[in-house]
């Protein structure tokens, strides 16, 4: 059995006048001295209406739901929702629904407790949520008093 430890010879000479070029058409990529490339992965909807929509329901009473979020797409737009928060003083049940007004279906729900009573829902992939549909944040005071709901959405209108 042989040890096989050798390297390669590099050649880093290159006869002639030779350009690589990666390019679209229009833009070119640039190639740094090292020889390495710089890439900027952009998001989808990075260069669409960033959205952010916060709400509040004052003084909520204990085991009623209540919608802190009612929002309706543009129209010929598409939502991708990414993120939901609620919060309040106490224990809260977080209801996230899309769809057509009057119709909406639950999509996501989240707990809260008093030692925790924030809802931080991330969404690894975004709802996408169809022109003219609602979003709906529905948050249910799950506490013993009245407590202020507190809750916005984030998202891209692309």
């Amino acid at each position: 059995m042989s040890d096989f430890n050798s390297s390669l010879p590099v050649r880093t000479e290159v006869p002639g006048d030779v350009a690589a070029k990666i390019t679209d058409g229009v833009d070119t990529v640039a190639v740094n001295t090292d020889g390495s490339i710089n890439v900027v992965v952009q998001d989808s909807g990075v260069s669409s209406t960033e959205k952010h929509i916060f709400a509040t329901v004052v003084a909520g009473v204990p085991n009623t739901p209540n919608t802190v979020i009612s929002y309706t797409v543009t129209a010929g737009k598409t939502f991708l929702l990414k993120k939901i928060f609620a919060s309040g003083s106490g224990k809260l049940k977080i209801e996230v629904k899309t769809g057509t007004p009057a119709s909406e279906t639950t999509k996501a729900v989240a707990f809260t407790s008093t030692a925790y009573p924030i809802g931080d829902i991330l969404l690894p992939s975004p709802i996408e949520v169809a022109a003219a549909d609602n979003i709906l944040v529905i948050v249910t005071n799950k506490d013993t008093a009245n407590q202020d709901l507190y809750a916005f959405i984030n998202g891209n209108e692309v």
